[in-house]
């Protein structure tokens, strides 16, 4: 009886432990799940997607600013999918310019109409949310102020995301060595 009652305490002693883990884990998982949504940057609670086609020279752009506060970008084949290369947060400066924007913007307002003669380029698909969850999405053509100055604020804010390329390669060196320098022999041989 007593190894028994032993037993019986040993076992729900490991399944305490079990679900302990369990919990703990969901929790971590949670955690993890939250940072993901986390705000990084304010953006006022807007979203942004300017996505930029020039076929007649096949040059597209893709620019987006996440409720969370993240500029993203791609180029080529990535920005005609919708595929987002490259994701960084907002610098404060970049955040507050973007709040500034959105706050004179008139597509807040409502959804402007087609502009520009039927083949002017660039074409650029927007969709914005807005902080009440509302979504407008339109396609503008022929170079637009409003899209200069959303561009103006994040091509700066995703301009290094060359960067860790650009620091793998060899740095420049000064110059050819002269001539009697390279005819040297190395040194111990």
């Amino acid at each position: 009886m007593v190894q028994a009652d032993r037993l019986l305490r040993q076992l729900i002693a490991a399944c305490a432990a079990i679900a302990w883990s369990a919990w703990a884990a969901g929790c971590a998982a949670s955690d993890a799940s939250a940072s993901r949504h986390r705000m990084v940057s304010d953006t006022g609670g807007y979203a942004l997607r300017l996505q930029i086609k020039r076929p007649s020279t096949n040059q597209f752009e893709l620019y987006e600013v996440d409720r969370q506060g993240y500029a993203c970008h791609a180029g080529g084949q990535a920005a005609i999918d919708g595929e987002v290369k490259y994701r960084r947060p907002l610098s404060p400066q970049g955040a507050q310019a973007f709040r500034d924007a959105m706050a004179a913007c008139p597509w807040v307002q409502g959804k402007p109409d087609e502009r520009g003669p039927d083949k002017a380029e660039p074409i650029t698909e927007v969709t914005l949310r807005l902080p009440s969850g509302t979504e407008r999405s339109f396609r503008l053509r022929g170079e637009q102020q409003q899209v200069e100055a959303f561009l103006k604020i994040l091509r700066p804010e995703v301009a290094d995301r060359h960067k860790p390329i650009l620091d793998r390669l060899p740095e420049a060196t000064e110059g050819p060595k002269p001539a009697a320098e390279q005819a040297k022999p190395a040194a111990g041989g």
